[in-house]
């Protein structure tokens, strides 16, 4: 068992990856004192681990405590589940990578399927809403460290080439841009959450492919002016060509909700896709109810 912080995902795809389960509860579900902050408000602290029971035992023991975390937001009911437990599908996410998520869910008694549609400027806007957001909440935390060069920047700093990228990158993106981005994250909020009016969880990838060979990933770039942008149409030109970022587009929709997540290891690992993962979605504070299914879909063959 291992924790991690996931902020789009970052907890998610490595255990995708990794043919593990990744758990990332609800935003301040858990408390995050002690976490290097990335960016405030998409911060979580999450679980990797090989067995259904050590997440949920770990999530005992660490959710709702008390501590010196401002963003700690204890559950106050339970989730009240409709008669069954239905599943929304977005067909804009559907891959074959979901065949045994399926195949399992639609066997498994009280659990009934639905497709449906986003809306276009959802799946638009998400990455660059998202990337934009984060990097300027990550400019004005870790701005604390910019006078500690042994940190903040240089070949022998601390941050690595991909961190300090996205300082430069928040560096140039105008309060215009930003305030666009955060308008847009609570259209995506609610869309999202207005999902639960008639759905109990949401069934997608974690990821859109295996993960990439070492060989295949590019290098490190430290060019101070490499792909500055200075406005949303162009972040989301950028966020669309870059392979990289990418791979987040299934993950960061529940970041910027606020909502729990899971990535579960369903195929066997003799096939590529046990490292592309199945993503479930929970409702607001659904953490138990969310961890309850994963553990029936797990036990149910």
């Amino acid at each position: 068992m291992a924790l991690g912080s996931d902020t789009g995902g970052s907890v998610r795809l490595p255990a995708s990856y990794g043919g593990l389960i990744g758990f990332k509860p609800s935003w301040g579900r858990i408390s995050r004192h002690g976490l290097v902050t990335y960016a405030s408000s998409l911060d979580c602290v999450g679980i990797i681990a090989s067995e259904m029971e050590q997440v949920r035992k770990v999530f005992g023991l660490l959710r709702d405590s008390p501590g010196a975390d401002a963003s700690l937001r204890p559950r106050s009911r339970p989730h009240e589940l409709r008669s069954g437990r239905r599943i929304a599908i977005p067909r804009e996410f559907e891959a074959e990578s979901l065949a045994t998520a399926l195949a399992r869910l639609g066997t498994m008694p009280g659990v009934s399927l639905h497709s449906l549609s986003l809306p276009a400027s959802l799946l638009a806007d998400t990455l660059p809403a998202y990337y934009v957001g984060a990097m300027r909440e990550a400019a004005s935390n870790l701005a604390r460290f910019r006078h500690q060069p042994a940190l903040y920047g240089g070949e022998a700093g601390c941050f690595g080439p991909e961190v300090r990228r996205r300082l430069r990158w928040a560096a140039g993106i105008p309060s215009g841009v930003y305030q666009q981005a955060l308008s847009i994250r609570e259209e995506i909020k609610s869309t999202l959450v207005g999902l639960f009016q008639a759905y109990d969880f949401i069934l997608m990838p974690t990821a859109s492919k295996p993960p990439p060979f070492l060989a295949t990933m590019p290098g490190p770039n430290n060019n101070d002016d490499d792909g500055l942008v200075d406005s949303f149409a162009g972040i989301r030109e950028l966020t669309g060509s870059s392979a990289e970022w990418a791979c987040d587009r299934f993950t960061v929709p529940a970041s910027l909700a606020g909502l729990p997540a899971i990535t579960l290891p369903l195929h066997p690992p003799t096939q590529l896709d046990a490292f592309i993962g199945t993503q479930l979605i929970g409702p607001p504070q659904g953490d138990e109810e969310l961890l309850q299914l994963c553990q029936d879909l797990l036990d149910h063959q």
